[in-house]
């Protein structure tokens, strides 16, 4: 469903699936799934018309499986001509970090027929993906309070330094985040403020 895996939020992908015999019967058909390294094969469910068997790799498809290519038998030993079955496949997502940003999901049909059409056969998604990330940001060193003399102007120095960091699940080199500062009352009563801001990047964030 869609186009994104969000990597560390989304737990499960699910592929409607739909195969339509629009020629001849089809001996022994097959579906090929093909899929990144970061699903696992969970289950199919539901079958419809029920008297359609499908069978991935097992025969309760319930065992989990960690290759990232999948077979199913679609009512062997034939699939006569017009018929039609849709089911759900479901993919568990893995929240381990991969180098890829972009992934394809492909299904294609084959059978022991001798003619088959290949454009119509093969259906390829593009899928990116995409990470959640946990971003801490926490106070190393501030100015509790600073003294000053009332009816004059004097210049006083108020440091805040913190630290903004993300959770050690992921390491990305570089990720862009934006801090956003709120003052709880003016610092001045007229005049511009003053902001001197040093940055110190970290060899992972």
């Amino acid at each position: 469903r869609g186009d994104t895996l969000l990597i560390g939020r989304d737990q499960v992908l699910t592929a409607m699936v739909s195969l339509e015999n629009a020629h001849e019967d089809s001996d022994k058909p097959q579906l090929h799934f093909y899929y990144p390294s970061c699903l696992n094969f969970r289950k199919i469910s539901p079958v419809q018309p029920a008297n359609v068997l499908v069978l991935c790799n097992d025969v309760d498809n319930s065992r989990r499986l960690n290759s990232g290519n999948l077979t199913c038998d679609v009512d062997h030993p034939i699939f006569p001509k017009h018929s039609r079955v849709t089911f759900s496949a479901e993919f568990d997502i893995s929240d381990s970090e991969t180098e890829e940003r972009t992934a394809n999901f492909t299904i294609t049909a084959t059978s022991g027929n001798s003619v088959r059409i290949t454009n119509e056969s093969t259906l390829s998604r593009t899928l990116f993906l995409r990470y959640t990330v946990n971003v801490v940001t926490s106070g190393i060193e501030y100015t509790r309070h600073i003294n000053v003399t009332a009816g004059t102007q004097e210049v006083r120095l108020v440091k805040h330094s913190y630290q903004v960091k993300t959770g050690e699940k992921y390491s990305f080199n570089t990720l862009p985040i934006s801090c956003s500062f709120m003052l709880g009352c003016p610092l001045v009563s007229n005049g511009p403020y003053i902001f001197l801001v040093n940055l110190f990047p970290l060899m992972y964030l």
